[in-house]
C-alpha cells in the first residue's frame, strides 16, 4: 500500500515516466545504429561478396556469411548494452531515493533489480529485428547477377 502511495507521488511518477522516455529513445536510437553498421559493413563487402559467387560459392554459404557479418557486431552491442543498461538503471534508481525530496518510507526498501515482461518483450523485439536485417542482407546479394554487382562495386 505504502509502495503504491509512493508510485502515484508526482515527483516518482514524472521520474519513472522520464525513464520510460529515455528507453524509448534509446531503443530506437540503437535499432537505427545496428541496422546503419549493418548496412556500411554490407556496401563495404559487396565486391567480396561478388567475387565469391563468381568463384563458385553457393547461395547458402553467401547467406551464412552474411549473417554473420552483420549478427557478430550486432550481438556484442547488443551483449555489452544490455549490461551497461542494467548497471546505469541500478546506479540511478539507487540515486533517486537518495534524494532529498523523497522522504518517506520508500528509503526504507531496498533497490533490486526487477525484469518485467516488458523487458523480455523488448529484448525478443531487438533480436527478431536484427535477425530479420541480417536475414534480408543476404538476400539482397542475390538481387542481381554476380557480374553486374562486380560492376557496381
Amino acid at each position: 500500500e505504502e509502495v503504491q502511495k509512493v508510485g502515484g507521488d508526482m515527483f516518482v511518477y514524472l521520474a519513472r515516466a522520464n525513464m520510460n522516455l529515455y528507453l524509448l529513445g534509446g531503443l530506437l536510437l540503437a535499432l537505427v545504429s545496428i541496422l546503419t553498421i549493418a548496412l556500411v559493413n554490407y556496401s563495404e563487402d559487396r565486391r567480396t561478396l561478388a567475387l565469391l559467387r563468381i568463384r563458385g560459392a553457393s547461395p547458402d554459404h553467401i547467406r551464412r556469411f552474411v549473417i554473420a557479418l552483420i549478427l557478430s557486431p550486432a550481438l556484442l552491442g547488443v551483449a555489452v548494452g544490455g549490461v551497461v543498461a542494467v548497471l546505469a538503471g541500478y546506479g540511478l534508481a539507487s540515486y533517486l531515493w537518495t534524494l532529498r525530496e523523497i522522504e518517506s518510507v520508500i528509503q526504507l526498501l531496498p533497490t533490486h533489480l526487477v525484469a518485467s515482461a516488458l523487458t523480455g518483450g523488448v529484448s525478443v523485439l531487438i533480436l527478431v529485428v536484427l535477425a530479420g536485417a541480417a536475414f534480408s542482407f543476404g538476400q539482397w546479394t542475390f538481387r542481381r547477377t554476380a557480374r553486374e554487382s562486380l560492376l557496381e562495386a
